[in-house]
């Protein structure tokens, strides 16, 4: 069986560190990259407290997505950089969930419209996780 190839944008947050662990704790998935501005050059595993796995965490998406052949990429960022990284998700024909905390209505009317410029790709969104996940198929091409 081939595993899904994920890559978690916001990987030494706290969320971050919870994706990296469902991740690897899942048998069709495998973390290919692991990017944040903080934690750059450890392993993604140690940062996460389940021990090294070879993943070191990067700070540019675009060259993690580019190495790594990620089918899917995990945002748990900002929304200051949600939209970003999903242009370059976009670009790269990964597909995208976003758990980015504090995306209000116009910003998803954004993800809507990013996402349909975009070819082949699948965005999710779930803007809060505080409550009931109520999360947002923004595109589905």
């Amino acid at each position: 069986m081939e595993k899904i190839r994920v890559a978690v944008a916001g990987a030494a947050g706290r969320m971050g560190r919870e994706v990296v662990k469902a991740v690897t704790s899942q048998e069709d998935m495998l973390l290919v990259a692991a990017v944040d501005p903080a934690k750059v050059g450890e392993d993604a595993g140690t940062v996460a407290g389940i021990g090294p796995l070879g993943v070191t965490i990067e700070p540019i998406l675009a060259e993690a997505l580019a190495r790594s052949d990620a089918q899917v990429m995990v945002d748990f960022t900002v929304p200051e950089v949600v939209l970003k990284h999903l242009r370059l998700a976009i670009t790269a024909g990964v597909a995208a969930v976003v758990g980015t905390t504090g995306i209000n209505a116009e910003g998803l009317a954004s993800l809507s419209r990013l996402a349909a410029a975009g070819a082949l790709v699948r965005i999710y969104a779930v803007p809060s996780f505080s409550g009931p996940a109520e999360g947002v198929e923004v595109a589905s091409t």
